[in-house]
């Protein structure tokens, strides 16, 4: 028994069906005469439509067969391709219009005659016959000699110039005894590394929060550090010395 979807909620029945089981939807319309309207059955989603309807309202495939929908889209397509060539003829021909042509441009430009003013005529009197004065050609006038002008010094050159008074010298790096008294002390907190006793001195290194390292004796504020085979000064304030072991009997 072949099935039918109701259009309105989508719910399977029988072919035959007036109305839909679920929603109660009429399947089958009358005309204003009273007439039953003949339906039929889309052959993709089965959905029952009026014949008079060419396309599904539900999937919208058409009831045309395949031959009649592939001269209809080749029909489509060609009246696309003509629609759009006559447009590119037609836009192409009022761009040639609007340009005038070459030979009218040359035409209305005015013509220049070149006169020359450098040799005065002569008028030569009946009693007289003078001969033509030569021709001279003056010499072209001497150049200039070039005058050759430095070249501009670069921002770099101009900087490096400039003495290194302005910048201040980075303090001299101390190196790390290994004489004294050294301890073991765990980081309270991310610890710098510097590679003299002064904060304006280069960072070696980040000494991690509850590392443990070695600490030197004190100098001037600050003690030396050994982490592995970085050696360099830290500020003792960020760390908590271990004690040492008390020594047995």
């Amino acid at each position: 028994m072949p099935y039918t979807h109701c259009s309105a909620c989508g719910a399977k029945a029988l072919v035959g069906a007036t109305r839909c089981p679920r929603c109660q939807a009429p399947f089958v319309s009358y005309d204003v005469g009273g007439e039953r309207v003949a339906t039929v059955n889309c052959p993709n989603c089965g959905v029952q439509r009026p014949v008079a309807i060419g396309v599904c309202p539900n999937c919208l495939m058409s009831t045309a067969p395949s031959g009649q929908r592939l001269t209809r889209g080749l029909v489509l397509a060609g009246v696309t391709v003509v629609v759009l060539m006559a447009l590119g003829y037609l836009i192409s021909r009022r761009t040639e219009l609007q340009q005038p042509p070459a030979a009218a441009v040359a035409d209305s430009q005015p013509a220049v005659v070149a006169m020359d003013t450098t040799t005065p005529p002569v008028v030569a009197s009946p009693d007289t016959v003078s001969a033509p004065a030569p021709t001279v050609s003056a010499a072209p006038p001497a150049a200039a000699p070039t005058r050759l002008e430095p070249a501009a010094p670069t921002r770099s050159e101009a900087t490096a110039a400039v003495p290194s008074a302005r910048q201040p010298a980075p303090p001299p790096s101390v190196a790390v005894s290994d004489t004294g008294r050294w301890e073991f002390a765990i980081a309270t907190t991310w610890v710098r590394v510097r590679s003299a006793p002064n904060r304006e001195s280069e960072i070696l290194r980040i000494v991690d929060s509850a590392q443990r390292v070695r600490l030197g004796p004190p100098q001037n504020g600050w003690r030396p550090i050994r982490v592995g085979v970085d050696r360099g000064w830290v500020d003792p304030r960020l760390f908590l010395v271990i004690p040492a072991p008390a020594p047995r009997p």
